[in-house]
């Protein structure tokens, strides 16, 4: 996708650009996170943040990571909780 999208996003701008290739990254390190690939999940958002450093879910991503499954699953734990009582 990234290669078949870039350069429609570099079109509109660098900025736009770099906010595409920083989406996509996030996304492919979001998956993995959940997965428990945390040193793939590193690699993914780092790449994320070089290119989309005003991103600020990018941070709290890292900040989990930091914390590794000890606080990732906790945290995810508390979202749906948080998320099903919203439903109700």
């Amino acid at each position: 996708m990234l290669k078949k999208h870039r350069d429609l996003a570099a079109t509109f701008g660098q900025h736009t650009e770099r906010q595409f290739v920083a989406t996509l990254t996030k996304g492919t390190g979001s998956p993995a996170l959940r997965n428990g690939y945390y040193a793939s999940a590193v690699t993914q958002f780092f790449r994320a943040l070089r290119d989309g450093p005003t991103d600020l879910s990018i941070y709290s991503y890292l900040l989990l990571l930091l914390g590794g499954p000890m606080i990732f699953n906790p945290a995810r734990q508390l979202r749906h909780v948080f998320h099903s009582a919203g439903n109700e």
